[in-house]
């Protein structure tokens, strides 16, 4: 299989107005890095509540899965021009795993709202699971112009560029993310992950341990370290 990415949806900005950088990403919520979490959906009439389970969730996001029935879009016949109804109808997609489909309505999302943080945060997610590394790149540096000071889009932003092979500037914005928020491991372990890419295993082992030690209980932290540790008694 594929390499494991977190799922890193972004919370609706406007309920933390004002904020210039809440703890815990865009509107405050808890970092759940690490966790097999879940992203709930919200029940629609008459239908039992749902989950959707992701890889090394960041953020809680509750999305209403019944605004799509049987591939149609039900709110835009009311309001087409309504960046929050794409916005909503992209995060559903999302839990949906119809990655184009959110992509194609965060986009207007965004053309809607130039100023939608969020629709950018999860255009730039939606534009990396399908591959699309230069288009996700220009998602998170038009969310940077508007967030500059927000660890999560650098270290996403960091991830797109380590796609891409670009890892010079992977570490630039891994570095940008730990001077933001030095507590959390996330930028111990990529930067870790980017070290183990170029070969410089005693930095990388440094990082995972670093990472590791600030989150105990992460499995994809234990797995990266016991990897590499068993690498480094094979050489």
């Amino acid at each position: 299989g594929g390499e494991r990415v977190p799922c890193d949806l972004a919370i609706d900005v406007t309920r933390r107005a004002g904020a210039e950088h809440p703890p815990g990403g865009p509107a405050g919520g808890d970092d759940l890095s690490g966790e097999a979490g879940r992203l709930p959906l919200a029940p629609g009439r008459g239908e039992e509540r749902k989950e959707v389970r992701c890889v090394n969730p960041l953020h809680r996001r509750h999305v209403d899965g019944s605004w799509i029935l049987d591939g149609r879009e039900i709110p835009l016949a009311k309001a087409p021009e309504s960046s929050r109804t794409h916005y909503n109808l992209g995060n559903a997609y999302l839990a949906r795993h119809e990655t184009a489909r959110a992509a194609e309505r965060f986009r207007d999302a965004v053309r809607l709202d130039p100023g939608s943080l969020a629709a950018r945060i999860n255009l730039g997610w939606a534009e990396m699971l399908l591959g699309r590394y230069p288009e996700a790149i220009d998602a998170y540096r038009a969310a940077l112009e508007r967030a500059l000071r927000m660890a999560r889009i650098h270290r996403n932003l960091s991830l797109a560029y380590a796609r891409m092979g670009r890892l010079d500037e992977a570490v630039i914005e891994l570095n940008r993310a730990l001077a933001l928020d030095p507590n959390r491991p996330y930028a111990h372990y990529y930067l870790g992950y980017v070290a183990e890419r170029r070969d410089r295993l005693d930095e990388a082992l440094e990082h995972y341990r670093r990472a590791l030690q600030l989150e105990p209980a992460n499995a994809e932290y234990q797995r990266a370290l016991g990897a590499l540790q068993q690498r480094l008694r094979q050489t």
